[in-house]
C-alpha cells in the first residue's frame, strides 16, 4: 500500500531525479535531474526550493569537505559548495564508445565509489565499479561486468558494499577487507523477479537493512542483511530511483523518482512521477558519508 504520510517536495518533477543527499548542517536535501543540467535543493527549515543550472550533465553528487564531487556524463568533477567552479578530475570511460559514468556514493572510509554504464546498450555488461581514493587522489577499478552499475550502498559494521547490477535485476554484495580497498568475496544477494521492476538506488539504515528503489515498479523494498525482504513500500509513480535518510534524528526517508520514458497517458495517471518524496522512516538511518580530502587538490594521477 502507498504510504499515506508521504509528501512531495517542490513542484518541479524531474525526468530522472537522482542522488538525494541530506546535509544536516544546512537542514537541506539536495538532488539532481540527470537529464536537465540542474541540481535541486529543498530546505526543511524554510520550506523553500531552489534549482541551480550547472554546465555539465550531472548524474550523481557526493559531499566533500571542500564542496562536492560530481559524476557526470563526461567524467568526474569537483565543484564548490554552491555548485560553481566545476573542475574536471578524470574520466576512466574516456574513449570507450557508449560508456559513461552513472551513480556515485561516498564510502565509509572517505573514498568515492562510482559506477559506469553502456548508455547505448543498457543490457550489455560493460559497466564497471571504480574507487576514487581520497588520500592519494587516484582511481582504481574495483569490479566489472555490470549491466549498468548503479545504486551503491554500504554496511559499515559488516564491511559490505552493495551494487545494483540493474539490467540483470540483481543486487550484488561485495565483502570487503578491513580498509575497503579490495573485494574478498562476491555474491548475488537479491534477484528481483521481472514483475518487480529493476533495482536502482540503494541505501542502508542503522540496523544494517538494505533499501532498494524499484525502477519500472515505483516501490522501495527493505531487506535484512541476510537478503530477506521485510517490507515493501509502494509509491504512486512508475520509477523510484534512490533514497536517503534525513531530519534531526535521521528518521525521515527521502525518495527521488522520475518520469523518463513514460507516455502522456502514464504521466496523466501518475502525475507525481518525477517528484521527490519525504515520509517517516520505519527505522532510523545513517548520515551520508563525506569525501575526506587529506590535502589540497592536486593534478589527477593515474
Amino acid at each position: 500500500m502507498r504510504n499515506p504520510f508521504a509528501q512531495t517536495l517542490a513542484d518541479t518533477p524531474c525526468e530522472i531525479g537522482e542522488s538525494p543527499i541530506w546535509l544536516a548542517s544546512a537542514q537541506t536535501l539536495f538532488w539532481v535531474d540527470t537529464e536537465d543540467h540542474r541540481i535541486h535543493q529543498y530546505s526543511l527549515e524554510t520550506k523553500t526550493h531552489r534549482a541551480t543550472e550547472v554546465p555539465v550533465a550531472v548524474t550523481a553528487i557526493a559531499p566533500a569537505h571542500s564542496g562536492w564531487l560530481a559524476a557526470t556524463k563526461t567524467g568526474l568533477y569537483r565543484c564548490q559548495a554552491d555548485f560553481t567552479g566545476f573542475e574536471f578530475i578524470t574520466d576512466p570511460t574516456e574513449g570507450l564508445a557508449g560508456i559513461r559514468l552513472n551513480d556515485a556514493v561516498n564510502c565509509p572510509n572517505g573514498d568515492l565509489w562510482f559506477g559506469s554504464m553502456n548508455e547505448t546498450h543498457l543490457e550489455q555488461a560493460d559497466g564497471c565499479l571504480y574507487r576514487y581514493e581520497a588520500s592519494t587522489q587516484t582511481i582504481s577499478q574495483i569490479d566489472s561486468g555490470y549491466a549498468v552499475a548503479n545504486g551503491i550502498a554500504f554496511n559499515a559494521s559488516l564491511k559490505r558494499a552493495y551494487v545494483a547490477n540493474m539490467f540483470r535485476g540483481q543486487v550484488i554484495e561485495l565483502q570487503m577487507n578491513e580498509d575497503w580497498t579490495s573485494v574478498l568475496s562476491k555474491r548475488v544477494l537479491i534477484q528481483l523477479p521481472q514483475q518487480e521492476g529493476l533495482p536502482d538506488g540503494l541505501t542502508t539504515d542503522r540496523l544494517g537493512n538494505l533499501y532498494v528503489c524499484h525502477w519500472n515498479k515505483g516501490a522501495i523494498s527493505i531487506y535484512n542483511p541476510e537478503g530477506k525482504c521485510i517490507h515493501l513500500e509502494a509509491l504512486p509513480v512508475k520509477h523510484a530511483t534512490r533514497c536517503t535518510f534525513g531530519g534531526d534524528k535521521l528518521d525521515l526517508l527521502f525518495v527521488t523518482t522520475g518520469w523518463y520514458g513514460m507516455s502522456e497517458q502514464e504521466r496523466s495517471e501518475q502525475p507525481l512521477s518525477g517528484c521527490t518524496f519525504v515520509m517517516p522512516a520505519l527505522f532510523e538511518g545513517n548520515a551520508d558519508n563525506i569525501f575526506c580530502e587529506s590535502f589540497p587538490h592536486q593534478p589527477f594521477r593515474q
